[in-house]
């Protein structure tokens, strides 16, 4: 199932998923991808999601965006991953993490991870333990950004520069692709 673009309007579309069923959704199809990290629990990923709504928004048309949410991997206050102790089955943590996205205007898809927390790290190349976070995929995979943090300024200017370039490039790619 491919990602689901940014448009206006709609739900976040919640699963629960493994580590490969991830790792197959946060894949570009054509087109850059924006996988963003976050936790309902995370007051920096609360605040923060705004300025990830109206990114989508803008660039709904040519960049897939998908959430990572990590409700499932840790009760750790503060945003900090510590102990990476797994919630039970039932995930409770994923009715809260829809009901805050919905709130917040997520309109793509949202992935709940339930796995191994450690596996998810290593197969996302993420050295940082918190959330949020958010990286840039180009059309062909290559990673192109990543920022752990709060964004705000002139880190959130140039992320947003950075996704304006991965959609030129990935248009011109295609124009010459179309040609050939």
């Amino acid at each position: 199932m491919a990602p689901a673009a940014a448009a206006a309007g709609g739900s976040p579309q919640l699963s629960v998923v493994d580590l490969p069923t991830l790792l197959t959704r946060i894949q570009p199809r054509g087109r850059p991808i924006l996988v963003h990290h976050w936790a309902s629990w995370d007051e920096p990923s609360t605040t923060g999601l705004p300025a990830m709504v109206a990114l989508a928004a803008r660039h709904g048309d040519t960049v897939d965006v998908v959430s990572v949410a990590w409700d499932e991997l840790t009760d750790a206050p503060q945003g900090r991953i510590a102990g990476m102790a797994q919630r039970p089955a039932k995930w409770a943590g994923g009715e809260q993490a829809e009901a805050w996205a919905r709130q917040a205007g997520v309109h793509w898809a949202v992935l709940v991870f339930s796995a191994d927390p450690d596996a998810f790290f290593a197969a996302l190349s993420l050295a940082d333990r918190f959330v949020p976070q958010v990286t840039l995929y180009g059309a062909d995979g290559a990673r192109i950004a990543h920022h752990g943090g709060p964004m705000s300024g002139a880190r959130w200017a140039a992320f947003e520069a950075a996704v304006e370039a991965a959609v030129d490039t990935a248009s011109a790619e295609a124009a010459i692709t179309a040609t050939a």
